[in-house]
């Protein structure tokens, strides 16, 4: 239930920046890797028919340093948008793995967060396919003001177990799901700056998927690594099914691991390589490769049907 509560809070407050143009309140969205951040706010994004810019926070550098640039990245933007400057400027934006930037402020890394500063408030940047090239051909002014701005990170250190906030044991994050952060938590334990947070007032947590939540994404969702297995071996002519035992454990392992949905591809291919080998190796033999919980403890256990 958390995990959908989440989600509706970021519709929700997308929805009611969208409906005032000029807010410059931004949302910061934490959460593990693999709770779904980026592809919830792609998804949103598409429903919204706005662009999404998606911004790597480590990569991303201030004036005078190597790196790319704000203004490559909005550049990058505009051409994604068909050079249609009044669309590229109604984009979501996100600035994932912002803490990461998040250190103590007399690091020369922190400019980055202070840079954002101004992205935050509105303003005019000239955008250019590269700093060192600012020819008239090659820029074209975009104004932030109207864009939706989303800080994501997973902000481990924010949410690390103390003995008088959080009971339990076991492994750090899911120990701590319940631990509710407060502006100050980010300052003191995450490492972003005072104005940094006044800009982004609106806090948003996404919890780990629990197991029900990852068998829906391997049964049902577009981008599903069973399901591209499927294609795979169908292409070799062989139907690859999976036993309920096996999406359950797949599920299971990968919240046991606590890698989410972004882990569950590597479960899926360390599990199948062998029967794709053997699909792979014997064209015309097989109709049907069947794979159950067994097969992820032993990648050379699965029940294979002859033609």
């Amino acid at each position: 239930l958390k995990w959908y509560e989440a989600v509706i809070r970021m519709v929700t407050e997308i929805a009611r920046l969208d409906s005032e143009r000029g807010d410059s309140d931004g949302i910061l969205l934490s959460g593990p890797s693999g709770s779904g951040k980026t592809l919830l706010l792609s998804l949103i994004a598409k429903n919204l028919d706005r662009p999404f810019l998606f911004i790597d926070s480590t990569q991303l550098s201030v004036p005078g340093l190597a790196g790319k640039h704000i203004e490559e990245y909005l550049w990058d933007l505009y051409v994604a948008s068909d050079k249609n400057l009044s669309k590229a400027e109604k984009a979501i934006v996100v600035f994932d793995e912002i803490d990461k930037r998040g250190v103590e402020t007399s690091h020369p890394s922190n400019n980055v967060i202070n840079t954002l500063l101004k992205f935050l408030d509105g303003t005019v940047y000239r955008a250019c396919a590269s700093t060192q090239d600012t020819r008239s051909e090659n820029t074209i002014n975009i104004s932030t003001k109207d864009m939706i701005v989303i800080a994501a990170g997973a902000f481990t250190s924010v949410y690390k177990k103390s003995d008088h906030r959080v009971a339990g044991f076991g492994n750090v994050e899911k120990s701590c799901e319940n631990v509710i952060a407060t502006p100050e938590d980010f300052i003191t334990k995450g490492g972003m700056s005072r104005e940094f947070m006044g800009r982004n007032p609106v806090l948003i947590k996404m919890n780990s998927l629990n197991t029900h939540l990852l068998e829906r994404i391997i049964l049902e969702s577009d981008t599903s690594a069973l399901l591209r297995e499927k294609r795979r071996f169908g292409r070799l002519g062989v139907n690859l099914e999976a036993d309920p035992s096996y999406v359950s454990g797949v599920a299971e392992k990968a919240y046991n691991l606590n890698v989410g949905a972004r882990g569950i591809r590597g479960i899926i291919l360390d599990s199948t390589y062998m029967a794709y080998h053997d699909a792979n190796s014997n064209i015309g033999k097989y109709s049907e490769i069947i794979l159950d919980k067994s097969t992820l403890d032993d990648p050379k256990s699965y029940v294979k049907v002859n033609k």
